[in-house]
């Protein structure tokens, strides 16, 4: 069961919504830790909101945290990972990762700006919350 998740490459615009719409279809059994990092700290801060947001529509209480550049993300038990991974993990490591498929959608383009609005509660993202998610990554999740 996954009680730590990381996200890597998060303040990625083209993926990072729909990445946020599936975990907000994510129940877990017990809340999971969200730990986020992206080298573009103030994307990366916007799409923590986005995601906190989409969790607290669907009540979910899973913390969503920002790891600053410099901070660690030990003892995570899986790692979701947007864009080039060379980038951002090792190798090496021994945890389950998934990896976020680009943003060929063109629905997804559409919503590349939608950011903003939804943070200042300018338009309700419940439809885009239910039409607009990784089925991959639900599995994946559902897995262990």
């Amino acid at each position: 069961m996954i009680q730590r998740l990381a996200i890597l490459g998060f303040g990625d615009v083209e993926v990072s919504p729909k990445l946020s719409a599936t975990l907000s279809n994510f129940f877990a059994d017990r809340p999971i830790e969200i730990l986020c990092w992206d080298p573009n700290e103030e994307a990366c801060d916007a799409m923590c909101r986005v995601l906190s947001l989409f969790l607290k529509e669907r009540s979910l209480k899973y913390p969503v945290t920002r790891l600053l550049q410099g901070q660690t993300w030990d003892e995570v038990d899986a790692l979701i990972v947007c864009g080039d991974p060379e980038a951002y993990i090792e190798t090496d490591m021994m945890i389950p990762i998934f990896r976020v498929p680009s943003g060929e959608d063109d629905r997804l383009n559409m919503y590349k700006f939608q950011a903003l609005r939804w943070i200042n509660k300018e338009d309700d993202p419940l439809e885009f919350m239910s039409d607009a998610q990784i089925p991959e990554l639900l599995d994946w999740l559902n897995s262990f």
